[in-house]
């Protein structure tokens, strides 16, 4: 999959786990967006969410309303990753937007 970001300070989240640690102090946190992130760089299709059963705990969802297009990936319980999905061959295009609390949190 081709991964791109919404901003600098998204990438880093998502790449540099020293980084993503003042944002998420729970280092439970931090390995689990970490594992995510393999998953998406190692993926052709982002269809997979939907499809496979080890993916289920990611609880993939497209958002509504405002956020219509958007696609909500759970990282933990109460941390959620947005972002874009450009369905394209031979791999899709994610644009990543943000990874924070849920809600706002």
């Amino acid at each position: 999959m081709i991964i791109d970001y919404a901003r600098k300070e998204v990438e880093k989240i998502c790449n540099d786990e020293n980084y993503a640690r003042r944002f998420f102090p729970r280092h439970k946190v931090v390995e689990d967006l970490k594992v995510l992130m393999t998953r998406l760089k190692n993926m052709e299709k982002f269809s997979v969410f939907f499809q496979e059963p080890l993916m289920s705990k990611y609880h993939t969802k497209e958002l509504k309303g405002d956020k219509k297009g958007i696609y909500s990936l759970r990282v933990s319980h109460k941390d959620r990753m947005e972002l874009i999905v450009k369905y394209a061959e031979p791999e899709d295009e994610i644009k990543i937007l943000e990874v924070r609390g849920h809600y706002g949190e």
